[in-house]
């Protein structure tokens, strides 16, 4: 099972290690606490952009929600009905998309806790899910070889890019949010051109 340690002082950072999964802040006498984070591995932890949460996506279909200063857990996000590869905040720490190996992508009102909307028109796993730098739209690389980016507003697929010979892994966008790039199983990474729209 994966653990997190919080240490009890500032300033936090995240330090990479195998096991357990830390979030750290170097206390004076080097003290920190210990608890279950959730009953399976936690596949991604994310910090919100205002700093004030963080989030877990985990194989026991949950994503989680902490409060950062309190080093607490605030709520359990629910209805996914296989693993959660990832989770990650939108630009204004106001919703939460996540990528599940149920094949689809949620995204999730913090306030209400409920889901907006489900993203269903995969044929693979969601393995990873990124925000637009704008916020208006997400980005999600499945294990059927594609990448597909929806507008968050109107709920409708923007993009879909078949570029990849193997599962695609990991999404990421520009800053300028022209450009997304992308990770496969087949050893390449694609820069695509969204301006474009190639």
């Amino acid at each position: 099972c994966a653990r997190f340690y919080l240490w009890m002082q500032r300033p936090r950072t995240v330090l990479q290690e195998r096991k357990p999964r830390m979030l750290c802040s170097p206390g004076v006498k080097g003290e920190c606490t210990s608890f279950k984070a959730h009953t399976a591995t936690v596949r991604s932890i994310q910090f919100s952009p205002d700093g004030n949460s963080m989030t877990t996506a985990s194989d026991d279909k949950t994503v989680k929600i902490w409060a950062v200063e309190r080093h607490k857990f605030q709520f359990t996000l629910l209805g996914h009905q296989n693993w959660v590869r990832c989770a990650r905040f939108s630009p204004d720490s106001r919703m939460i998309a996540s990528a599940s190996d149920d094949k689809t992508l949620r995204l999730w009102d913090l306030l209400s806790r409920d889901t907006i909307h489900t993203y269903h028109e995969y044929s693979g796993f969601v393995n990873h899910v990124e925000f637009h730098p704008s916020g208006t739209c997400v980005a999600a690389a499945c294990s059927d070889s594609t990448v597909k980016v929806w507008d968050l507003r109107m709920h409708k697929l923007l993009q879909h890019y078949q570029t990849h010979t193997g599962a695609a892994t990991c999404v990421s966008f520009h800053p300028s949010g022209n450009y997304l790039i992308s990770s496969s199983n087949d050893s390449h990474l694609k820069i695509l051109d969204l301006l474009e729209g190639r």
